[in-house]
């Protein structure tokens, strides 16, 4: 049988498990690394028979950790706060109206189906309400 091991190389092991974490992100071995130190502190108070139980007790507590604490933290730390919308086309503004499309934001986008062309002269000013899918949503101003 093999003896068991000092309390310190546990807490060393589990360290290294938690500074992996960092390069990781899977929210996995964090759980093994806490399972070694909580293990190594264990071991300073109670001498251990031999390598198997701190093992067993390492893959008994890892485990538990990682039932009861992974969904919680990557609920935690997964999502932001807030929302962001980085598309800064959705926001309304003025464009022109040329070649039988909307020059918004450098941009020549096909209009709203439900709008006449006919309606508009080359070079008019509209209000851009939204762009959808290459769609400019527009209103006269």
């Amino acid at each position: 049988m093999l003896s068991a091991m000092d309390f310190y190389t546990f807490i060393a092991i589990g360290v290294v498990l938690v500074a992996l974490e960092v390069f990781l992100y899977s929210f996995i071995t964090i759980w093994f690394g806490l399972g070694f130190i909580f293990v190594g502190f264990i071991s300073i108070f109670y001498n251990f028979p031999n390598l198997y139980a701190q093992l067993g007790l390492i893959s008994v507590f890892s485990l538990l950790f990682l039932l009861f604490f992974r969904k919680l933290f990557l609920k935690r730390f997964s999502k932001s706060q807030k929302e962001i919308s980085d598309n800064f086309f959705n926001s309304s503004g003025v464009g022109e109206f040329k070649q039988g499309k909307v020059f918004y934001k450098g941009t020549f986008w096909e209009l709203d189906p439900s709008f006449d062309k006919e309606d508009f002269k080359t070079g008019e000013k509209v209000k851009v309400l939204k762009i959808d899918k290459n769609i400019a949503f527009i209103e006269k101003i």
